[in-house]
């Protein structure tokens, strides 16, 4: 026991002395498992016992990259207020799970506007936990509450809803019979497609997978969830599919797979065999034709914003489903198929809406001709897998140096990297050598953080990149991905007992480049991008190993060369 303690306490003078603040960044490994760790499961057990197929154990490189996106977004909402509902839930004796498209929209690496929560607590439990100042009930026959969280950004609403199972859909919209259940697996059982069932729990870091849809969106599938059920009433009628049955249930559903036939980023996604059907058939129709015109239209006005608006337009045409759109038409004018003159001047003008939305505008960018050089910047830091307090040390350090001017366009200038020895742990943990690649003796062999940081700063000199007072030029630009790096590794690392120096100039002014991103490409959003989800939706190609600090710091100068080159006009810089 006098062991114990002594451990514990040298671990809290430790963290006292570096001044290492919690930050969730350091619960990376746990999420990027599908399933619960030993650690976590020992302390903390799921309240559910794994069905069949809980979890989608497929850890090709893309399954892999999917789950970090959703790890770095999870992260960034650290400070606006979703960790403390899950937390308080989880206080209550319940678990809370972020679910339906939110959960999609973080694993592709977008900004999920409205975030969904599903906990197996009653409602009235979830008000009286948070009590009248910040939940009501917005939705009552759903168990649905709305809780406001006090966040970075001001006061965020998060849904949360009781878990669930649904009825009959007799009058082809809304369930006969709302029933509360207690496992998450079920409330899933009733989603429409396999990349809307899923949830994730951020405390855990456990995904809930239990019908496949992190691999169809891997593989860019679309597919209609189905569980036992569906296939014994499949049996018993023989002639409907169960994917056409549970399209029919919600008319909805139809217009909506047509929307989630666009990935969101530059793909077309295929539909299922069992959906191409159901899509085609009459009692797909039947129900899509039931819908209100203002739900239809709803869907559809989005359906048409989306990167393969085209291609989706001709499949709607082929399946009869524009002639719903637009039953107003004399009869003898409907739309019959993709060959329809008035289908192809659709198509004609979506596509160059696409194609000049990704074209740059005359001359170069405004901020090229005052800022002219960009040093795109990245470091690579220790990690542990388990320990949450385990301080963090730059171990890699590479940045590229380019230029985009209005003759030449942008060009390729220099490269600068070097590996670094940590101090506090000298021994690198399994786990942050398989992340980064990045072995023992690459460090036992470099220098330590302040003769690389001087060995930069030559470097920087050698380009004439700084002034005198030693800050970066007014014609050049740091780049970062994110402001971890610069905004608080750097400086909590400088300021440790262990180092104990002062940040240098250069690295103090530095520009976002995932903020600009999201401005630009989500709506003002100001949640953070993968660089993987940046690069995938510019057409990047990306080349190298993934968390290798040379890799990763040629992939961001490339992607800021592909937003000056779609219309990006300023990198805006901030204080670190």
């Amino acid at each position: 026991r006098m062991l114990l303690c002594r451990r514990r306490w040298c671990r809290v003078v430790s963290a006292a002395l570096n001044r290492r603040p919690w930050h969730p960044r350091q619960h990376r490994l746990r999420y990027l498992s599908t399933t619960p760790s030993s650690s976590s499961s020992s302390s903390s057990p799921l309240p559910f016992k794994p069905p069949r197929a809980t979890t989608n154990t497929n850890n090709n490189n893309e399954n892999r990259l999917l789950r970090q996106n959703l790890v770095q977004w999870v992260e960034s909402q650290s400070e606006q207020g979703l960790w403390d509902i899950c937390r308080i839930i989880r206080q209550a004796g319940g678990t809370a799970w972020l679910v339906g498209g939110s959960t999609r929209d973080a694993l592709l690496g977008g900004c999920p506007k409205d975030v969904d929560l599903a906990t197996d607590l009653d409602s009235n439990k979830v008000l009286e936990i948070f009590g009248p100042k910040r939940a009501e009930h917005t939705g009552e026959a759903f168990g649905t509450v709305t809780v406001t969280a006090a966040g970075a950004n001001g006061a965020n609403k998060y849904e949360v809803t009781t878990l669930r199972r649904e009825g009959a859909y007799t009058d082809g919209r809304r369930p006969d019979e709302v029933v509360k259940c207690d496992r998450i697996e079920e409330d899933l059982a009733r989603r429409d497609f396999t990349i809307n069932a899923m949830a994730f729990d951020p405390l855990e870091g456990v995904l809930v997978d239990p019908f496949g849809g992190l691999r169809d969106l891997e593989d860019g599938v679309l597919r209609v969830v189905v569980d036992d059920e569906d296939d014994d009433e499949e049996e018993e009628e023989e002639t409907s599919s169960a994917p056409a049955r549970r399209l029919s249930e919600d008319g909805l559903r139809v217009w909506r797979a047509y929307r989630f036939l666009d990935d969101g980023l530059s793909r077309t996604r295929r539909p299922s065999r069992e959906l191409d059907g159901a899509l085609s058939s009459d009692r797909a129709r039947a129900a899509a034709a039931a819908v209100s015109r203002e739900r239809v239209w709803d869907e559809f006005q989005r359906t048409l914003a989306g990167w393969s608006a085209p291609e989706v337009l001709e499949r709607m045409a082929d399946d009869g489903a524009l002639r719903t759109v637009f039953a107003g038409l004399r009869r003898g004018d409907e739309i019959e198929s993709r060959g329809d003159f008035r289908v192809r001047a659709q198509h004609y003008l979506l596509r160059c809406r696409r194609r000049l939305s990704r074209r740059a505008p005359s001359g170069s960018p405004r901020g090229a001709t005052t800022t002219t050089r960009f040093v795109s910047l990245d470091l690579e830091a220790t990690c542990s897998e388990q320990n949450n307090t385990f301080p963090q040390e730059v171990i890699q350090l590479s940045a590229t140096l380019f230029e985009i001017s209005d003759e030449g366009g942008p060009r390729a200038i220099a490269e600068f990297d070097s590996y670094c020895q940590p101090v506090i742990h000298r021994e690198l943990t399994e786990f942050c050598t398989s992340l980064t690649g990045i072995t023992q003796s690459q460090v036992d062999g470099a220098p330590r953080l302040r003769r690389v940081l001087g060995n930069f700063e030559r470097w920087l000199q050698q380009h004439e990149l700084l002034e005198p007072s030693g800050g970066l030029k007014s014609d050049a630009v740091l780049l970062t991905c994110g402001s971890w790096d610069l905004g608080k590794l750097v400086p909590i690392q400088c300021r440790a007992n262990s180092y104990n120096f002062e940040v240098p100039a250069f690295l103090t002014e530095y520009c976002d480049v995932q903020e600009v991103f999201s401005d630009r490409y989500w709506a003002g959003s100001n949640e953070s991008n993968s660089l993987g989800t940046m690069a995938a939706r510019l057409g990047v190609r990306r080349a190298g190993r993934a968390h290798n600090a040379m890799s990763d710091s040629r992939d961001l100068a490339a992607v800021a060369v592909a937003m000056a080159a779609d219309g990006c006009e300023s990198f805006p810089t901030r204080r670190a």
